[in-house]
């Protein structure tokens, strides 16, 4: 069984010692309302988890920080096939410290191969992660959000099963539920209504839900007949429980507002 605590964690209420073990994902896609966020959690993850960003995710960073604040927020590791980040942004970086890596398989994305890079770099290391969170994932072209979705799979088959990974947007979590049994809390204040279970990629024979307004009860879902979009948190439950048959995405719904101020208290 898999339990879900992450938007308490978020705020930095990681472990019962205070520790952020998330490793960040910085795609490359607009930060927006997000660098807030991401300014606030950087510096608990660099200490106690990893920064990367994922080829051209170097150039949104850099660009999105005002030059007096640059050096407070260097990844530790820039890595995909290296086509988008500019010249003079990875000679930057690389100054500071970030490790370099190119990586040119054309067969994945360069968030599948942050995540494959970093899954062979935790073998051995003292790097145990809680969570990865990649940033502002769905965004820009079609084809690209469908890859972002598509390496929650991908990711799935490189990392630690007990390992998530998250997509998160201004309104949205998002990550991906193995076959089985899990739990999501609902208690940290964060959430807001809507949520959603996506059967992506293969038709979900069994999937049987407590904790929302419209609950399934061993019901099928897939594409062309049921999906479960639009659904409700019932905020008369503490949590949400879902058991499936197959990998299905989940995503809900949060309020970055109170998360922000969450961070502060």
């Amino acid at each position: 069984m898999s339990v879900y605590e992450d938007l308490i964690a978020l705020q930095g209420k990681d472990d019962a010692k205070g520790i952020c073990r998330y490793g960040l994902v910085v795609l490359n896609t607009p930060l927006g309302p997000l660098l807030p966020f991401l300014k606030n959690i950087w510096k608990r993850c660099s200490e106690n988890g990893i920064t990367i960003c994922a080829d051209g995710g170097a150039n949104r960073l850099h660009d999105a920080l005002e030059e007096y604040e640059r050096e407070l927020y260097i990844p530790d590791l820039i890595c995909g096939d290296l086509d988008s980040a500019r010249d003079e942004v990875l000679q930057y970086y690389k100054s500071k410290g970030s490790q370099i890596v190119c990586l040119e398989d054309q067969s994945y994305t360069d968030f599948t191969k942050a995540v494959m890079y970093l899954h062979k770099q935790e073998k051995g290391t003292h790097l145990k992660l809680t969570g990865l969170i990649a940033f502002n994932a769905f965004m820009g072209r079609i084809d690209q959000i469908f890859g972002c979705l598509n390496s929650l799979y991908e990711a799935a088959k490189y990392t630690n099963p007990s390992l998530p990974v998250y997509l998160m947007t201004e309104e949205s979590l998002t990550w991906l539920l193995l076959p089985g049994e899990h739990v999501i809390s609902t208690t940290s204040g964060v959430e807001e209504g809507h949520c959603g279970l996506i059967p992506l990629g293969e038709p979900v024979s069994s999937v049987t839900t407590t904790g929302l307004v419209w609950n399934l009860n061993s019901d099928r879902l897939s594409f062309g007949h049921l999906i479960s979009v639009c659904n409700l948190l019932d905020h008369t439950a503490d949590k949400v429980t879902v058991v499936t048959s197959h990998p299905l995405i989940w995503t809900m719904e949060h309020n970055l507002n109170i998360l922000l101020i969450s961070q502060q208290i």
